[in-house]
């Protein structure tokens, strides 16, 4: 069975792209025939992630988002991590190259952003995610550094206890009922075979008192 290939998000490292971004480098492509070069922009066609909007474009032109693409400081407190890049092909008495252009689109359109910094993380984050999927970590260290991370990115709402972080985690779905939008849970870095570790999670029987969407923090304690 033939491999199917899994494309990639673009980066301004990305291999194939950097002589197109960086044209004062010293490795910039150049090509005598068109053919030649229309066959270097499928191949980035099959490796990378594309815009929708390629359907409507010619075959020397391709339009795609590239992380780390011409972030301007405005943008960068916007929450840009990227930017869409059209590359198009043209021709000079050298033969073929290529030119990259930035064309600006509303944040809302772009398929990464920094995320919100909100005071709890929910089940979409990465790193929840893996946790849900039972990721397998290979080593110890490696599974305490997601904990770690959480830790860092949310220090008023986890407090970490050795192989342990207890966190409140937000999901819409807890307001079905009454109930407050987050809830009090435990993860905790767990040994399986062959030295893999997962994170393992559940609700910690002792959720914090709350007063208008707020927890008192002497609540929230690793010893509920």
């Amino acid at each position: 069975m033939k491999k199917i290939l899994e494309k990639r998000t673009a980066t301004i490292r990305s291999f194939e792209l950097v002589p197109i971004l960086n044209s004062e480098s010293n490795f910039v492509y150049q090509y005598d025939k068109k053919s030649f070069a229309i066959q270097r922009l499928q191949d980035i066609r099959r490796k990378y992630i594309i815009s929708k909007e390629n359907e409507e474009l010619e075959e020397d032109n391709l339009l795609l988002w590239i992380k780390g693409y011409e972030i301007t400081e405005k943008e960068e407190l916007e929450g840009y991590l990227g930017n869409f890049c059209i590359v198009s092909l043209v021709e000079s008495k050298e033969g073929f190259s290529f030119k990259a252009e930035k064309i600006k689109k509303p944040l809302s359109n772009h398929p990464q952003k920094k995320r919100k910094n909100n005071l709890h993380p929910n089940w979409g984050h990465p790193i929840l995610r893996k946790i849900r999927k039972q990721h397998f970590f290979y080593g110890e260290s490696e599974a305490r550094l997601q904990l770690n991370k959480l830790l860092n990115e949310y220090p008023k709402s986890a407090i970490p206890a050795g192989n342990r972080l207890y966190i409140f985690v937000w999901n819409r779905e807890y307001l079905e009922g009454g109930s407050k939008p987050f809830k009090k849970f435990i993860f905790e870095v767990v040994e399986k075979e062959n030295g893999k570790y997962i994170i393992d999670y559940w609700e910690n029987p002792v959720q914090a008192k709350l007063i208008r969407y707020k927890f008192i923090e002497y609540n929230f304690s690793t010893f509920d």
